[in-house]
C-alpha cells in the first residue's frame, strides 16, 4: 500500500516503496555539472511559475543514495542533506540569489528505499525574467554532493508555467511518458483560460546531415489541435497520444508552451542483457556479431565487447568492469577505469609519430572557409590554453565554464 508522509515547514513528501514517476519513457537532460560529485546520489529538479510573482524549487532525492545513521542506538536512523540554490545571471558571472535549507528524514531501517519530494521557494532575484539555478544536494553524513543546473524562464506561457503531476497529484521530474498515460497537470497561473493542444506524430525518419544541400527540411505540422479551458483551480487532465508529442499554448500567437512526449516501442528501450545487443550489430563483425548473438549470456559477451574495445585508448587505471548497471536507469560506464581524455586524445599521437598528420578539419559553413590543425599543432594549442587558465588562479578541482561556437577553440578547451 503506498502512503504518502507530509514534513512540515519544508513541504517534502514521502513517498514509501513507489516512484514519483509517470510510466517511464526517456529523460529530460539537464545539465549534470562537474567537482566533488557522485552519480551515486541523485537528484532531480524543475521549477514551476504558479503565478508571475512566485517560483518554487521542486526536488526529488532517494533514501537509498544517502547514508543513515543511528549514533550507535540502534533505530531510528537518520539522514541528513544539505539543499541550497545559486541563481546566476545568464553569464553565469553574476550571483543574483541563494538560499538553502536542511532535509531531514529518518527510519527504522538504514536502507529504506522511497522518495523525498519537497519544495523551495525561489526568491525574486532581482526581477530577472531569464536566469540559470544551479541546485545542490549535499548528503552531511556521506560527504557527497551532486547538481542539477536549470534554466529559468519567467515569461508568461512558458514551460514552467505548467507542472506535469501523477494521479496521486505528486510532481512528475520527466516530461517523457508511456502513450496512453492519463496526466494531471497543474496551471495556476493561467486558470480561466484558453488552452491550445495540438498533436504532432512521431518523426520516424533518418536527420538529414547537417551540411545536407538538398532543400530545407519541412517543418513539424500537427496532425490535430482542438482548443480546451483551463478550470479556475488551474487543474486538468490530458491523455498523452499513441507516439508524437503534445505542444500546449495560452498564446497561439507564440510557438511558447508546453510540451510532453509520448514515446513508443520505436524509440530505444533497454531492460535486459538481450536489449543491449541489437545496438552493437552496426559496430562489429561478422565474426563478433555471431559471437555474441548465438551466446546464452549476451550480457556477459556484451560486457566482454566493450571491455576488449576499451584496450584501443591508454588508461591509467584500466576498468575491469564496462557497464555498472547496479542502479539502474542511472548507468556508469568504466566506472572503475581511469583515463586522461588530452592524452589519449592528442599526446600519445604525437608520441606515436602522427604529429604531422591532420587532427582537425574545420569547414565553417558560416564563413565557407576550412582549416586543417595537426596532431603537433593541436598539442601546442591544448598547452598554451592550459598554460593561460593555470596563470588565472585555475587550478585542478576547480570548475571552470567555456561557452563558444562550434569552432576548433572549442575543441582545445
Amino acid at each position: 500500500m503506498r502512503h504518502l508522509l507530509v514534513i512540515a515547514g519544508l513541504g517534502m513528501l514521502l513517498l514509501a516503496g513507489c516512484t514519483a514517476s509517470g510510466p517511464l519513457a526517456g529523460g529530460d537532460n539537464y545539465a549534470h555539472l562537474y567537482g566533488k560529485r557522485s552519480t551515486g546520489l541523485r537528484l532531480e529538479a524543475r521549477v514551476y511559475h504558479p503565478s508571475s510573482e512566485r517560483s518554487l524549487i521542486y526536488f526529488k532525492l532517494r533514501t537509498s543514495d544517502l547514508l543513515y545513521k543511528s549514533g550507535g542506538q540502534g533505530a531510528p536512523f537518520r539522514a541528513q542533506v544539505l539543499l541550497r540554490y545559486v541563481a546566476y545571471a545568464p553569464d553565469m558571472r553574476t550571483v543574483l540569489d541563494s538560499a538553502s535549507t536542511m532535509v531531514r528524514d529518518q527510519g527504522e531501517q538504514p536502507d529504506t528505499n522511497k522518495e523525498l519530494i519537497g519544495t523551495l521557494e525561489m526568491r525574486d532575484a532581482g526581477g530577472r525574467q531569464d536566469l540559470v539555478l544551479l541546485v545542490t544536494a549535499h548528503d552531511i553524513h556521506r560527504d557527497l554532493e551532486t547538481s542539477v543546473a536549470i534554466n529559468v524562464q519567467r515569461v508568461a506561457g512558458g514551460r514552467q508555467d505548467f507542472l506535469p503531476l501523477d494521479e496521486r497529484g505528486v510532481p512528475l521530474f520527466d516530461d517523457h511518458l508511456a502513450p496512453g498515460t492519463e496526466l494531471r497537470v497543474l496551471c495556476e497561473q493561467h486558470a480561466g483560460k484558453a488552452l491550445s493542444v495540438a498533436h504532432y506524430p512521431a518523426q520516424r525518419q533518418l536527420p538529414r546531415p547537417i551540411f545536407a544541400e538538398t532543400a530545407a527540411a519541412t517543418p513539424l505540422a500537427p496532425d490535430s489541435t482542438h482548443q480546451r479551458s483551463i478550470p479556475g483551480d488551474g487543474r486538468f487532465v490530458l491523455t498523452t497520444p499513441e507516439a508524437g508529442f503534445l505542444h500546449l499554448r495560452v498564446d497561439t500567437a507564440r510557438e511558447l508552451g508546453y510540451t510532453v512526449f509520448a514515446l513508443d516501442e520505436s524509440y530505444t528501450d533497454v531492460s535486459s542483457g538481450r536489449d543491449l545487443v541489437g545496438p552493437l550489430r552496426y559496430i562489429t563483425s561478422n565474426q563478433e556479431w555471431e559471437r555474441i548473438t548465438g551466446s546464452t549470456e549476451p550480457r556477459r559477451e556484451v560486457e566482454r565487447f566493450w571491455l576488449d574495445a576499451a584496450g584501443a585508448i591508454d588508461w591509467v587505471a584500466r576498468p575491469t568492469t564496462a557497464l555498472n548497471a547496479s542502479r539502474a536507469p542511472i548507468y556508469e560506464w568504466f566506472a572503475d577505469g581511469m583515463a586522461n581524455t588530452c592524452w589519449n586524445a592528442v599526446d600519445r599521437h604525437v608520441l606515436a609519430g602522427r604529429g604531422d598528420q591532420l587532427a582537425i578539419l574545420h569547414d565553417s559553413p558560416v564563413t565557407h572557409s576550412k582549416k586543417g590543425i595537426t596532431y603537433r599543432e593541436l598539442q601546442a594549442r591544448v598547452a598554451s590554453l592550459a598554460g593561460a587558465l593555470r596563470a588565472k588562479g585555475v587550478k585542478k578541482g576547480d570548475r571552470v565554464i567555456i561557452y563558444m561556437p562550434m569552432i576548433p577553440e572549442a575543441l582545445e578547451a
